[in-house]
């Protein structure tokens, strides 16, 4: 979905602004319906890693279903007249050169965008945080698409892109573990799992500060 609202917003000039904008709306509307779950599903995965005992995997599980049928009653499917006209977008050199614009237009906003905010990240808030982790996901993505297939492996700017959004997707992960964890009944065993966690997210800052790094030498 993050990959198709990409392509979208890539070529946007071959679109009708009404057909976006929709698509936008429907893909945000379903990463609200669906993020909770998804959030829960994390923290089932990481207890059951640390070998957490079968109860505390349960009442984590009774949560998640809970949840789930809750949210799974606000799914839409993407409009059918929708997806057809976007199937056929605009032809022509004037779209391909609309769209090559934009992407150079991407391309410098969030290489600036990382250049300012790399250095204050861990002093920044959690929803420039967010902001930051969203911009290194995009132009990972937009590299990808842009890049031919065999140029893909041997790119240093997209592994420098992949790694930082590899380390900081674990930090964002153990950071919903933790939320989950206190929703969980109090116990010596959920003492025991609240230690390690917390263990585990200094080692992870440790690895995000690396990956930071090594693409800011890529952005000069």
């Amino acid at each position: 979905m993050r990959r198709l609202r990409l392509s979208v917003r890539l070529g946007k000039g071959a679109f009708a602004e009404e057909e976006v904008a929709r698509l936008r709306a429907w893909g945000a509307k379903l990463s609200q319906a669906t993020s909770p779950v998804r959030d829960l599903d994390i923290a089932i995965e990481w207890l059951r890693a640390g070998k957490a005992g079968p109860g505390l995997v349960q009442e984590c599980e009774q949560r998640r279903n809970q949840v789930w049928r809750r949210r799974r009653q606000l799914l839409r499917a993407v409009p059918v007249h929708l997806t057809t006209r976007l199937g056929r977008p605009r032809a022509g050199s004037k779209s391909e050169a609309l769209i090559l614009r934009r992407r150079r237009k991407l391309e410098t906003r969030y290489r600036e965008h990382l250049r300012r905010d790399l250095p204050v990240f861990f002093r920044l808030g959690e929803q420039d945080r967010h902001e930051f982790r969203r911009v290194v996901r995009w132009w990972r993505y937009l590299r990808e698409a842009a890049l031919p297939k065999r140029k893909l492996p041997k790119d240093a700017l997209l592994a420098a892109l992949l790694n930082l959004q590899e380390a900081l997707g674990d930090i964002q992960n153990l950071a919903l573990v933790d939320g989950a964890l206190r929703q969980l009944t109090p116990s010596a065993e959920l003492g025991e799992l609240r230690r390690l966690l917390t263990r585990q997210q200094q080692a992870q800052s440790g690895k995000a500060r690396q990956a930071m790094a090594a693409l800011k030498s890529r952005l000069g």
